[in-house]
Parts: C-alpha cells; sequence; structure tokens
C-alpha cells in the first residue's frame, strides 16, 4: 500500500496529520491535488511547496519531506534514477529552496486553524537543463 498525502482544499486534517507524524506514521508521497486555476489563493494547500512547508511544521523531517516529493515518486512511477535525484545523468529538473524559521497561517478542511513555522521558499527552477525562474535577490555565488 502506498500512502499519498495528495492534500487539497477539502479533505486535510492539521491534527490527523500531526498525531499521524508523532505515531511515526508519514505518508509514502506529499502532493497536492491541486488543478491550475485552484493554485496560490487561500490558506489550505496554496501550492506543492506550501504543503511541503506545512508538513515540516508539523513535525516531517525535512529529508524524508524531499523523498516523498522525489525519490520515491520517481520510484513509483519506474523512473527512479532518471527523475528524483541528482545523480549525474538524471535528467536535469531542479528546484532550490530556501527554508525559513517564519509564521505563516493555514487552516484545514474543517476551519481549524494551524500556524506554520518553517516555510520553504522557491529560490530558482531548472528544467531540462534550462533555468526557467529565479527569484530577483537569488544568487548562486551568495
Amino acid at each position: 500500500m502506498i500512502f499519498d498525502a495528495a492534500h487539497g482544499n477539502n479533505h486535510f486534517s492539521n491534527a490527523i496529520c500531526a498525531n499521524s507524524l508523532e505515531m511515526g506514521f508519514m505518508p509514502d508521497v506529499i502532493s497536492t491535488d491541486m488543478t491550475g486555476d485552484k493554485m496560490f489563493y487561500g490558506l489550505r494547500a496554496r501550492s506543492l511547496p506550501f504543503v511541503m512547508s506545512k508538513f515540516l511544521s508539523l513535525g516531517m523531517p525535512l529529508y524524508d519531506v524531499i523523498r516523498c516529493v522525489t525519490d520515491i515518486p520517481a520510484s513509483l512511477m519506474k523512473m527512479g534514477g532518471r527523475i528524483g535525484t541528482l545523480k549525474p545523468g538524471a535528467l536535469a529538473d531542479v528546484s532550490v529552496f530556501r527554508l525559513e524559521d517564519r509564521e505563516f497561517p493555514t487552516i484545514d478542511y474543517s476551519g481549524e486553524k494551524y500556524t506554520c513555522t518553517k516555510m520553504l521558499i522557491p529560490q530558482m527552477t531548472v528544467i531540462d537543463g534550462n533555468i526557467v525562474f529565479a527569484q530577483q535577490d537569488f544568487s548562486m555565488f551568495q
């Protein structure tokens, strides 16, 4: 059995997630079921980096959060070693994030409020070896 969090607007409980993580039950995959017209608004799921930040804040280790959006999904799609990794010869699709201690509000499907404390902030995106996004203040030479 594979457990995909599939975090969306209408079926995620902050309390159940926190309790599950505390008991050692973690998702195999962290994803959203957000569609393009639903992204970047509201306080529930917003984007994949938002959801990743929420799992970090709820107690999941950074290493496991990263594996749940890279290596594990790649393996499940029978593409392990070609995507979801930084190994030589893999496809060059990379996202670079800055991790900050920053509070931000979120709510779950029932309206329960939760204040996250960790935020992954996208800095640069590389697709097929080409930079397609970079924050204006991001420098690879910092």
